[in-house]
């Protein structure tokens, strides 16, 4: 994730900051989809999806 304004230091810190927001994100949206896929297989909860 590049930060067009700011110099050097923004981006050597945005950087450190992407990385372990990317292991959150991956880590919460794999979470995410896979209570997706336990409430769709749920046979109470088919007729929401």
């Amino acid at each position: 994730m590049r930060v067009p304004t700011g110099g050097l230091g923004t981006f050597v810190t945005v950087r450190a900051f992407d990385r372990r927001t990317t292991a959150w994100l991956v880590g919460g949206s794999a979470a995410m989809l896979g209570m997706m896929l336990l409430i769709s297989d749920h046979p109470t909860n088919n007729t929401v999806y």
